[in-house]
């Protein structure tokens, strides 16, 4: 969304703890999760309304999938993948 609105609306940071093992009570955790992604080929680009002269655009056109794939191999550059023997 942030590069359709030039920061207008921006994600926030979301976590999830689990309640001390010691808990009693209702402090199970319930986690539902939703994602939402466009098309793999749909141009993420800035919205005509959300720029203008004194407000261009923060971020360069990239196609979805590319961007997605650009995050995922990012978040895993550190990871060693261990292969099963």
């Amino acid at each position: 969304m942030a590069g359709w609105t030039n920061d207008r609306w921006r994600s926030g940071l979301h976590r999830v703890l689990n309640p001390p093992r010691d808990a009693r009570g209702s402090t199970r955790r319930l986690s539902l999760v939703y994602f939402v992604n466009p098309n793999y080929d749909a141009m993420v680009e800035c919205l005509p309304g959300c720029q203008d002269a004194d407000h261009p655009a923060l971020y360069p056109p990239v196609k979805a999938g590319e961007h997605r794939l650009q995050k995922v191999l990012t978040a895993t550059s550190d990871v060693q993948l261990v292969r099963a023997s």
